[in-house]
This record gives structure tokens, C-alpha cells and sequence, in this order.
């Protein structure tokens, strides 16, 4: 899949498992509100070519909602899961990886 299918695929889990404040990301520099969800794959081909989806794939809530689920957890406590991967998504940066990839293993 391309960074864009990626993204788009990312942001639609995490919308499907309650992630309540996607909107927060709809403002593109122009100084308008782009709603979500209008046209989602302009809105994420405009911040990958802005290299702004690290600030929804590290954000809190998106990653809360992301890995909302015990399958993605390798333990028996699952309250913190979305922090586990998260420090994942930093390993393959360091590694030079590209960390939509990283997600990519956890769409359906």
C-alpha cells in the first residue's frame, strides 16, 4: 500500500474504534476548516506531503483508539497498549523505517 492508503485506512480504524476528535487535524495552513471525512484522501495526501501525520500517529488519542483492542497487546494488561506501540513506531524511525508501515500490519 501506498503512505496515502496507509494513512487513510489508519484514520478510518481509529474513527471505527471511537476516536472522537479527528477534526482537530482538519485545518491545513490556509487558515479554513477542511471538514473530515468530506474528502478524506485530499486531506491525507496534503499532510503527508506536509509530513504532518506524525502529529496524528503519535497524538494520544488517535493511538488510543487505534490499538483499542487486547489482540494488539502482549500482555494481560491492556490499558496501555497504544503507549507499547507507540515506542515501536519510534524504533523504526531510528531504524530509518517509515512508521506507516508499522501500522500498515494492523489494518484488516
Amino acid at each position: 500500500m501506498t503512505n496515502e492508503e496507509i494513512l487513510k485506512k489508519v484514520i478510518e480504524k481509529a474513527v471505527r474504534n471511537h476516536w472522537n476528535n479527528p477534526f482537530e487535524f482538519a485545518y491545513y495552513g490556509d487558515g479554513k476548516s477542511h471538514v473530515y471525512g468530506q474528502d478524506l484522501l485530499d486531506f491525507v495526501r496534503r499532510i503527508i506531503r506536509e509530513k504532518r501525520y506524525y502529529s496524528i500517529i503519535f497524538f494520544l488519542s488517535f493511538a488510543k483508539a487505534f490499538w483499542h483492542y487486547k489482540e494488539y497487546w502482549r500482555s494481560k494488561d491492556d490499558k496501555e497498549c497504544w503507549r507499547y506501540h507507540q515506542h515501536q513506531m519510534l524504533d523504526y524511525i531510528q531504524e530509518g523505517k517509515n512508521p506507516l508501515k508499522y501500522l500498515e500490519q494492523f489494518l484488516e
